[in-house]
């Protein structure tokens, strides 16, 4: 009896098979935890507190006028487009830094041309 309890002991297997009746366990207790929380209620309910946001906020009534609904979706596109425009701004800035850099380089590779030119012509003695 001994002999075999250190055997199974001793197994690289055990380390294994111990994690993988873990997973197991784990998974089975999440798995019921997270269906034993769900109430039925489908609401879906959305953080409007977000520091980032930038702008008004425009809420939607299915009730309203039709006139009120063009005002809100004038005024997300309007909002839209704003955050479409300080996009435009960083891009055509990080473009100009890029093109800099990259006439940098061309210039630094020229440079290099020219410099392994007069190596080969000293080695070659012309």
């Amino acid at each position: 009896m001994e002999s075999w309890l250190t055997e199974v002991l001793s197994s690289k297997w055990l380390p294994v098979a111990v994690a993988y009746l873990l997973g197991l366990l784990t998974g089975y207790v999440l798995w019921n935890a997270g269906r034993s929380t769900d109430d039925g209620d489908d609401e879906i309910i959305y953080d409007v507190e977000d520091d980032d946001f930038e702008g008004p906020i425009v809420e939607y009534d299915a009730d309203a006028p039709p006139s009120t609904k063009l005002e809100a979706l004038e005024a997300e596109i309007k909002n839209a487009k704003q955050l479409l425009s300080e996009n435009s701004e960083e891009q055509k800035t990080l473009s100009e830094i890029i093109g800099t850099v990259d006439d940098a380089v061309k210039r630094a590779n020229g440079r290099l041309k020219i410099v392994l030119k007069s190596i080969k012509r000293i080695k070659t003695g012309s």
